[in-house]
């Protein structure tokens, strides 16, 4: 795969996703359904500039409580190995 790595910003919907995510694992706890255990994987992150939008990001998954099912990975262009481990691919993205 070739390009430019995509990162973490506002218009991509990574928030939407995360905040669907919450509620998924609350919806899961409240009605104690028996799942396997859900991780979300967001790629694009850049800890060298941390945009605004990931702080906020962050911050939200820190605010709930869920930093054990949410993990951010760092911009990359080898996309394959987190591709052939999920189940689920959200790639979601707003019109401004």
């Amino acid at each position: 795969m070739c390009g430019k790595p995509a990162g973490v910003s506002r218009g991509k919907g990574q928030d939407l996703f995360l905040r669907s995510f919450y509620e998924s694992l609350q919806i899961i706890k409240e009605k104690k359904l028996q799942v396997p255990s859900m991780h979300a994987v967001v790629v694009g992150s850049d800890m060298s500039k941390q945009t605004k939008y990931e702080s906020e990001l962050r911050n939200y998954v820190i605010e709930k409580k869920i930093q054990d099912h949410v993990h951010f990975v760092n911009k990359t262009l080898t996309v394959a190995p987190y591709l052939a481990s999920i189940d689920v691919l959200v790639q979601n993205s707003q019109v401004q």
